[in-house]
């Protein structure tokens, strides 16, 4: 029997003290009854506090412990804390445990699913030229639907993943194929073993497979947990166990990868559990705390703490300012590889983290290549045209300016690779560098360059100093945005803000919802003080204060798209036939239109199709 004088005993034996949030914490793992979620902000020593836990439990006697981290660098930096004989095992893992335990073949194949999108884009009807950019946008959906545990079989809810994540070239025809994917997907685990990430965590919630129980099991990052990785946590407890979520609400930020906005309160929701704050950032100085706080206002500093520094900078200089070891974090990827060569001509080591982005590049370069006409010394060229076609088709929904701004932002990620990178001379060699430039490092390496990354990829680490770049990309802010997707802009902020433990340098000006910067401040004060010029008027002549005509009202262009597309479907062209009017055959008159057209602006263009429609208008009244 575990007393309150083995838990004083205890306590008073730890290497580190636990402050009054820590102590509470511990005091219901060891004496309550129910379920906890520690809600662990930003630097409050949420590690220290599972590592804790485990030697608690060696002074109870619980034998019967499990620990799921987020990702493999989470498990491994755990499993190096951990006493023995506590082990933490990411999600995958665990699901591949329990697919290995019903299917002793189960293994790992990532181009499984291209077959089988390969198969069904043909047997739909796919065009062979259009059947791989095909294939990849039904993989997509496929992810998306088993990684939110949605229904195959609902059209309505499978088109509505479609829309969320803008996947704007799934067709109706995929979206009614998708349940015998994943049938498909089952029938090949079941005879070869063959899954692929996806399915580590689907079959398993959906087979209704049991895992491993435990009598306490504790969660580590909870509210980037998916609905998946979730449903194997609540599994993984005997009946008469109890969980233990450790998480930060306001660090969830992976809302892509299906860990929504509510994920959070989803757990607090089904595990009835009782919510235990760890307020002390023990990371970072007062001074960026007091910016932190703007957003999340428990977060408090840990007594002593220094002030730190704030300092402010222009992008031009930091290839001067940052040293071995700093961490530079923005929103988009460009400016971070923009950056990168800025480094590389100043002499500083540098590297990019990011082997998924490097992948994404890379796929997307692949696409453009399939082009007619394609060739390497002209791929600039191409990729602008992907840019306006994709920004074209993301126009034309409602809410899609968040899609639009990462297609721009990977466009500009490969010009600038492909204007650098001049060793590469053709796309293989391109590959080549691109999963060199994103090449993820272990810690060790970060000591001795600049570490560049997105904030997503950020979180989690932590420098003595940091970055930021185009801080005025956080929180992005969009037409349209919904409450939630706004939460997660303001929590990537959030993340931003707390991984300094020393000095934090602002490459630009940071949000007004942070309030002024001395910077801001200074050139108020400037611009009060500053004299203007004496302005000697310009008289104009009587002519210029008549009234002006009424401006023509805005027109939506929508529609003219449209019944544009639909007319220009309909024309058939006859080369043999001789156009009356300009008494040439139309198949050339055509291809001279088509030259003309091509050569016009996007506005231009749009103001044609205006005047089109009047015209196919005008024929049908005639009609």
């Amino acid at each position: 029997m575990f007393t309150r004088t083995d838990f004083d005993q205890f306590i008073a034996g730890l290497k580190y003290p636990p402050n009054d949030f820590q102590l509470k914490a511990h005091e219901e793992i060891a004496f309550g009854k129910g379920n906890i979620v520690v809600s662990a902000l930003a630097g409050s020593g949420k590690t220290t506090l599972l590592v804790q836990t485990a030697e608690l439990f060696k002074a109870m006697g619980v034998t019967s412990v499990g620990y799921l981290a987020f990702n493999v660098s989470i498990k491994n930096e755990l499993n190096e804390r951990l006493p023995m004989p506590y082990r933490a095992i990411n999600s995958h893992s665990l699901g591949m445990q329990v697919l290995k335990t019903a299917n002793a073949k189960t293994k790992v194949n990532t181009n499984k699913w291209s077959g089988i999108a390969k198969g069904l884009m043909s047997k739909i009807g796919v065009e062979p030229q259009l059947q791989y950019t095909a294939g990849k946008a039904f993989q997509a959906l496929c992810s998306k639907v088993m990684l939110n545990m949605v229904d195959p079989h609902d059209v309505n809810a499978v088109s509505a993943i479609a829309e969320q994540y803008g996947l704007d070239t799934v067709t109706v025809r995929m979206i009614q194929v998708l349940p015998d994917a994943i049938e498909e997907a089952k029938h090949i685990w079941k005879m070869t073993g063959e899954i692929n990430f996806d399915e580590m965590l689907y079959w398993p919630v959906v087979l209704n497979m049991q895992p491993p129980q435990h009598d306490f099991f504790l969660v580590d990052e909870c509210q980037d947990l998916n609905i998946l990785q979730q449903e194997l946590a609540f599994r993984s407890i005997k009946p008469t166990g109890r969980m233990i979520f450790v998480g930060d609400q306001r660090q969830a930020i992976y809302a892509f990868a299906g860990a929504d906005a509510a994920s959070f309160q989803r757990i607090i929701t089904k595990t009835n559990a009782v919510v235990m704050p760890l307020n002390v950032c023990y990371r970072c100085p007062t001074s960026h705390l007091e910016l932190a706080r703007k957003l999340v206002p428990a977060i408090e500093a840990r007594q002593g703490a220094p002030k730190g520094i704030i300092d402010y900078t222009t992008e031009d200089k930091v290839p001067q300012l940052a040293k071995a070891g700093a961490l530079v974090m923005c929103r988009l990827t460009a400016p971070l590889v923009s950056l990168y060569f800025k480094l590389i001509q100043n002499k500083v080591r540098a590297k990019v983290m990011g082997k998924d982005i490097g992948a994404q590049l890379i796929t997307i370069m692949e696409k453009v290549a399939k082009h007619e006409g394609f060739s390497y010394d002209r791929a600039i060229e191409y990729l602008e045209k992907y840019r306006e076609h994709q920004v074209m088709n993301l126009m034309q929904r409602e809410g899609m300016e968040q899609k639009i701004e990462n297609v721009n932002d990977q466009v500009e990620t490969l010009v600038v690779c492909i204007t650098n990178f001049d060793s590469a001379k053709n796309l293989q060699m391109l590959k080549d560098v691109l999963e060199d430039l994103f090449g993820d490092q272990d810690k060790e390496n970060w000591k001795s360059m600049v570490t560049l990354c997105t904030v997503h990829r950020a979180k989690g680490l932590e420098a003595d100093e940091t970055f930021l770049l185009k801080p005025d990309k956080m929180p992005l802010v969009w037409k349209d945005q919904r409450p939630d997707e706004y939460e997660q802009e303001l929590n990537i902020l959030y993340v931003a803000l707390t991984r300094s433990k020393n000095k934090m340098t602002v490459v630009g000006e940071l949000s007004p919802i942070l309030g002024q910067t001395p910077v801001q401040k200074q050139l108020e004060v400037e611009k009060a003080e500053a004299k203007p010029e004496p302005v000697q008027p310009t008289l104009l002549p009587v002519e210029a204060f008549k009234p002006l005509p009424a401006p023509a009202p805005m027109k939506d262009f929508s529609t003219s798209i449209e019944r544009f597309r639909t007319a220009a479907k309909q024309v058939e062209i006859k080369p043999v036939v001789v156009d009356k009017v300009q008494d040439k055959p139309r198949a050339a008159y055509s291809e001279r239109v088509m030259k003309s057209l091509e050569a016009l602006s996007t506005g231009e263009l749009i103001q044609m199709m205006t005047v089109l429609e009047a015209i196919l208008d005008e024929r049908k009244e005639r009609v």
